[in-house]
């Protein structure tokens, strides 16, 4: 972890990338919005990889971020 901000923002990196989260209160509720830097979408590979993360973050982390989040 490179960065916490309670309770606004997480900055981690792995390998060249870095993946920022931040906390932004809206109504009621709290809206997420992650930042992921670092690729570079020219280079197949890391194209391939990048593709790959999607359906996991949607799928598998966010609702985990959202459970620990919940919990406090």
């Amino acid at each position: 972890m490179l960065e916490v901000v309670e309770p606004e923002r997480l900055v981690n990196t792995f390998a060249d990338w870095t993946l920022i989260r931040r906390l932004v209160p809206e109504g009621k509720g709290t809206r997420l919005l992650l930042e992921h830097t670092g690729f570079d979408l020219d280079d197949t590979r890391r194209r391939a990889a990048f593709d790959r993360m999607g359906p996991g973050r949607r799928e598998l982390v966010l609702p985990e971020f959202a459970t620990l989040v919940e919990a406090g």
